[in-house]
């Protein structure tokens, strides 16, 4: 799966901790359940008469949708885009002619249009082997924001359910962490600071716990103590603490997985973290405010894999 960041700038109105509520009233949202396997949002759909699930990716930034072409039978394809992948791998992206209908959630139709520049009205697909291997065998492909952010919309972990509003009438909330957003490829992170330590960072449904980084900063932070070993719950596994962002307070991010590279530090907050949270995009008014969700003891403990 290719990793792309949604942009993202924080700013944070309350406590991570601090319960909040979602105030007024929203008109009827389109519903479409989902599930959730190795961290990713899978919601049930079809292309044309094939069934299976589209994985949601809001790192996604690039397409509409992409499409699985070892799956759903799209005819011959045309090499569009060689897309290098951060765990090296190589896949290429290619545009196929032809009208295809996708269907989500059992609620909503429409087409496979790409929009993308270069295959605007075309559909698009990819290689999903691991995924198919690895997720789901009948994986479709993948939503991403730039389907999305024609509407407002949710994303509620506890309940299973995306819900799309027509663009300014998400419900709006009375506290959490408010989000300002710039979509962009390639994406331009925002700051978390620890300590002297300026790590850049990026929110991701599609992505896990992650920080990248030389062994000069994992150094540093753990000398600092903000990076303490929890191998306990996986291979190379850290938690985070003493995170600030502004004038927020601190918190803690657990379940990191710890990974030393030569690049520039990245950390991706992923599943783990935004599945405590009521998910709330204002396309139009470009913010994600994360509403903490009230009953996030119930859902299943997480771990490093």
């Amino acid at each position: 799966m290719t990793r792309r960041f949604l942009t993202v700038a924080l700013v944070v109105l309350a406590a991570l901790t601090v319960p909040a509520a979602v105030a007024g009233k929203s008109p009827a949202p389109i519903r479409l359940p989902f599930h959730v396997k190795n961290g990713l949002i899978l919601i049930d759909g079809r292309v044309d008469s094939t069934p299976g699930v589209f994985m949601l990716d809001t790192g996604e930034t690039y397409f509409r949708f992409v499409l699985n072409r070892n799956y759903v039978p799209l005819g011959p394809g045309t090499d569009l885009y060689r897309m290098h992948a951060e765990s090296g791998q190589v896949s290429m992206t290619q545009v196929h002619d032809g009208t295809h209908t996708i269907e989500l959630g059992g609620a909503f139709a429409t087409t496979a249009e790409s929009g993308d520049p270069k295959a605007l009205h075309q559909a698009v697909s990819d290689d999903f082997r691991s995924m198919m291997h690895n997720v789901d065998p009948k994986i479709l492909g993948g939503i991403g924001y730039a389907f999305l952010k024609q509407y407002d919309f949710t994303i509620d972990y506890a309940r299973g359910v995306v819900a799309l509003y027509p663009l300014g009438l998400a419900p709006k909330p009375t506290g959490g962490i408010s989000i300002a957003f710039v979509p962009s490829s390639p994406p331009v992170p925002f700051t978390l600071k620890f300590g002297g330590a300026d790590i850049p960072a990026g929110l991701d449904t599609g992505g896990w716990e992650e920080l990248k980084a030389p062994q000069s900063v994992w150094t540093q932070l753990e000398s600092g103590g903000f990076a303490k070993d929890a191998s306990g719950e996986g291979k190379d596994c850290v938690t985070l603490s003493g995170a600030r962002y502004g004038a927020a307070p601190e918190f803690a991010i657990p379940h990191v997985d710890k990974a030393v590279t030569q690049k520039e530090e990245k950390l991706t907050l992923g599943y783990p973290f935004l599945r405590r949270y009521l998910n709330i995009y204002s396309s139009r008014d470009g913010t994600v405010t994360l509403v903490p969700l009230r009953n996030v003891s119930l859902l299943p403990p997480e771990s490093c894999e």
